[in-house]
């Protein structure tokens, strides 16, 4: 539904970007959730297969408009989230879905065993002389069977009651009977208008997929609430998608236009219903942004907590839960709890690995905080997490996984910084600041000065700068650099926690600067 990567970035920005164990049994805090050691590997545990569990796959369309793609991806999600209502079906997670490669090359049993469903709900959406014509496919995995079809021609204005007939017959097909009040969960819609639903329904696919596709998004919910103010679900995504804009950046309005809208969308969508889980989502996003020098964390906390108690099967905000607690540093051991829980509804999940990663670097687990990174990427390739790799790999002193490390976190600012002087700032620092405890390991101080010197000319001030002026001897210069941060962002919590940095702490610059990021926990906004 919500929350998928964030941005890797050598100066590491503020993110959170995005998952349950039915119980959890104390372990070493380093362990896979089936309680082996990492790395935890590409293959890991799965859920039982159900009779009654279904995969919603993302519906294909014959169009060549981009909107009507991700209006049908829209689609396929909010039938996913009808359906995710009743209690006696389990629904795998959309993110799942997108995460499946060749998935069209797949059988229909491979499908099943992938997803881990006895259903399979599949669809085409093919526009037509104004009108838009469906096929809907509820397949059987173990016996390739045909459980439910049915064909739709709509208007562009039908789509409510053409979503509400097809998860109820697919609901049927798998139940056999509905009882009245999940006949009556089935039919509730995200919104009161035609209008508004297709815009919610393209915002939705856009929101998933992160990215430069956060702005579509805000623009969508923009558009769907301006044509039904009374959608508490355009409300709450809305305000989700401009707390994401924060978190991530690359969206084209000021920070604090965007921590407003953040916060007025998520007041709005609690009031018109209190209910929902995606309003409390909403609310604990915006207030772990707004104001950035002051986040609310216990109360964004609290409110992520209650949308899991609203749904608990909700894999975003089970994991996002733990996304927080990590930032925060209020409680880690719940963060661990909410990202296995994260890994036991969708076991595919990589960037609930990066949880766990980020989790050990701030507690001085190096070792295990590259083998889950390993593990992240193992499960999802493609994704750069270079920043993340090259903190553990510093503070583990393998000088070996330096070149490695260095060439991930390039590979990360050409992703996530368009800004070409930026980039070549980052790619510098890399450089100097590898050459520099290279150095230091071989013994050549002349040379590991001389990339400090290189570094000081790069003009971009990290806290690994820091710690290698401070190595050499040069402690104004690695005070200087700590002063030229600044003020704290929400990602500096994790690593000035982290005994990685326990040198700069002889520093009172880089001590003035720990407070001033505690602060950013303790102090709760009015």
């Amino acid at each position: 539904m919500l929350m998928r990567k964030w941005s890797c970035t050598f100066r590491v920005r503020a993110s959170v970007a995005a998952v349950l164990l039915a119980s959890y049994s104390p372990r070493l805090l380093g362990q896979c959730p089936n309680g082996s050691p990492p790395p935890c590997g590409a293959v890991t545990p799965r859920p039982t297969t159900t009779a009654y569990s279904v995969a919603v796959l993302s519906f294909q369309t014959r169009s060549l408009d981009t909107a009507n793609v991700f209006l049908a991806e829209g689609l396929a999600d909010d039938i996913a989230s009808r359906l995710g209502q009743l209690d006696r079906l389990t629904v795998r997670s959309r993110e799942a879905v997108r995460r499946l490669r060749n998935a069209d090359s797949m059988s229909i049993r491979q499908l099943g065993q992938t997803l881990n469903a006895a259903y399979v709900l599949s669809g085409t959406m093919r526009p037509s002389s104004g009108r838009l014509h469906f096929v809907f496919e509820l397949t059987r995995t173990q016996t390739g069977g045909v459980s439910w079809s049915g064909v739709f021609d709509r208007e562009r204005d039908q789509l409510l009651e053409l979503q509400a007939a097809v998860a109820e017959a697919a609901a049927r097909a798998i139940l056999r009977d509905l009882s009245q009040r999940e006949r009556s969960a089935l039919g509730v819609s995200s919104a009161h208008s035609e209008r508004a639903f297709v815009h919610i329904a393209r915002g939705t696919a856009f929101l998933a997929r992160r990215g430069q596709l956060l702005w579509p998004a805000v623009q969508e919910f923009r558009t769907a609430v301006s044509s039904d103010q009374l959608s508490a679900v355009a409300w709450s995504r809305l305000g989700v998608a401009y707390a994401m804009c924060v978190f991530w950046g690359g969206c084209p309005a000021p920070g604090d236009s965007l921590r407003a809208g953040a916060r007025a969308a998520a007041d709005r969508a609690l009031v018109l219903d209190s209910t929902l889980a995606d309003a409390w989502l909403a609310d604990g996003l915006s207030r772990s942004v707004s104001p950035v020098t002051r986040p609310d964390f216990p109360r964004g906390i609290a409110s992520l907590r209650r949308a899991r108690a609203l749904e608990p099967r909700n894999v975003e905000v089970v994991h996002l839960t733990g996304t927080l607690l990590l930032f925060s540093g209020l409680d880690d051991e719940e963060a661990i709890r909410s990202a296995r829980a994260a890994l036991a509804l969708d076991p595919g999940r990589g960037i609930s690995y990066l949880v766990l990663s980020r989790i050990a670097f701030a507690q001085g687990r190096y070792r295990d905080a590259v083998a889950l990174l390993d593990t992240a990427e193992a499960l999802e390739p493609g994704w750069e997490r270079g920043s993340d790799r090259w903190d553990a790999v510093l503070a583990l002193g393998d000088t070996t996984q330096i070149p490695r490390a260095c060439a991930g976190l390039a590979s990360a600012t050409q992703a996530n910084r368009p800004d070409p002087t930026e980039r070549r700032v980052v790619s510098a620092q890399c450089r100097w600041i590898g050459t520099g405890f290279l150095a230091l390991t071989a013994g050549d101080s002349s040379r590991a000065n001389a990339a400090a010197d290189s570094l000081a000319a790069s003009g971009d001030p990290d806290l690994w700068s820091a710690a290698l002026l401070l190595r050499l001897g040069r402690r104004a210069e690695a005070g200087a650099i700590v002063r030229a941060i600044g003020t704290p962002q929400l990602g500096h919590l994790r690593r000035v926690r982290s005994p990685a940095f326990a040198q700069l702490e002889e520093l009172k610059e880089f001590r003035d600067f720990q407070d001033a990021a505690r602060r950013l926990v303790t102090t709760s906004s009015k």
